[in-house]
């Protein structure tokens, strides 16, 4: 596991920072500006960063827990979407939230084989980010990790996480934590 944590922060930090991915799927219009917070004040920004934020489109699974790991070993901050969610709240909140990158994964949707259209497809189509395709079985490591764990920046990270509250009395709203 350890492996495929170290391949998808390696492969996240490259796309994040700009780079092509083989399973990257991107929108047909360019993505939004990162996830600068103009409200925060100078001297929070002076000691800390807002995280570019990540989105996990999967059922609970072994890639769920990978992904989780890999996006908090790149620095940045993860926000959970239930595939079983209405689509309109999906976007919503993906739209809300200025995602930077959805990560998403083919074997947590139970289908294999050729047949595998996968469950996120919709999101290419709708969202204004891009979509990562991520299987166990793209899992390489060719080397050492070059990237530092996030504790060893020289900033400490606003947030961690960034979940969404259930929108029972109205807007659904974004709550962040450490």
């Amino acid at each position: 596991m350890l492996i495929s944590v170290d391949s998808l922060s390696s492969r996240l930090r490259s796309i994040l920072d700009g780079a092509d991915d083989p399973h990257l799927s991107k929108p047909q219009s360019p993505p939004g500006k990162g996830n600068d917070n103009p409200s925060r004040n100078q001297a929070e920004a002076a000691s800390a960063y807002s995280p570019k934020i990540v989105g996990i489109y999967m059922p609970p699974s072994v890639e769920y827990i990978i992904s989780v790991f890999s996006i908090l070993r790149c620095g940045e901050a993860f926000l959970p979407i239930d595939p079983s969610w209405p689509r309109d709240r999906v976007l919503s909140i993906v739209a809300s939230a200025n995602v930077a990158l959805i990560v998403t994964s083919r074997s947590s949707f139970g289908k294999g084989g050729n047949k595998d259209i996968n469950e996120a497809d919709w999101l290419v189509e709708r969202v204004g980010c891009r979509v990562l395709c991520f299987s166990m079985e793209d899992s390489e490591c060719s080397g050492p990790l070059e990237l530092a764990w996030p504790c060893e920046n020289e900033k400490e990270r606003l947030f961690c996480y960034l979940m969404y509250t259930s929108g029972s009395t109205g807007k659904p709203k974004g709550v962040c934590g450490d």
